[in-house]
């Protein structure tokens, strides 16, 4: 963490500032809400591209009450489930939390390019499922 008593004043002066903004203008709210969003998605990707782990987790933690939020109610009732699941990989299955780790939970389809990982789910969706549909149809 950064220690210099000029950046953690700084910071102090932007959280007050972001504070009083966010309750004197509605419009400063929803944009601030905006970009917590998708700092929420953007650190989701980097997590998923790198193939980070523990990013991956800390993302998914939190993106959890956005999905209560905007009532997306699959991913509000299963996403803490899972996420516990995962965070206790560790005691229950620890060479699957070594795997994931390394990075087991994405795929790399290619070597040329870095930043290119994938979910599992998304690498089916855009191979096997994209060989099994017919065209016209």
């Amino acid at each position: 963490m950064v220690a210099s008593q000029m950046f953690v004043d700084a910071m102090q002066n932007f959280n007050s500032f972001m504070s009083k903004r966010v309750i004197d203008s509605p419009t400063f709210a929803l944009w601030d809400s905006y970009m917590s969003m998708v700092e929420c998605l953007l650190q989701f990707v980097r997590a998923t591209r790198e193939g980070n782990w523990n990013l991956y987790l800390a993302s998914l933690h939190s993106m959890l009450p956005w999905f209560f939020a905007y009532d997306r109610t699959n991913y509000a009732i299963y996403a803490p489930f899972y996420l516990l699941e995962m965070q206790n990989l560790v005691t229950s299955h620890p060479e699957i939390h070594q795997q994931m780790l390394a990075g087991g939970f994405v795929v790399q389809r290619q070597t040329r390019h870095g930043f290119a990982q994938t979910d599992m789910d998304q690498t089916i969706e855009q191979t096997v499922n994209r060989d099994l549909k017919v065209k016209a149809g």
